[in-house]
């Protein structure tokens, strides 16, 4: 019963950890570009 998880966390794995980082490279950069326009907005600079 334990083979067939271990196999199924060990193909899942990378793919899991590849959405992981996509959505935290989009997330960060999502953030900065939010918060550079609020700063243009209001700043002006």
């Amino acid at each position: 019963m334990f083979e067939p998880q271990d196999h199924h966390i060990e193909k899942t794995g990378p793919k899991e950890i590849g959405w992981f980082i996509v959505l935290w490279i989009l997330g960060v950069a999502g953030a900065g570009a939010l918060a550079w326009a609020i700063r243009l907005i209001l700043g002006g600079w």
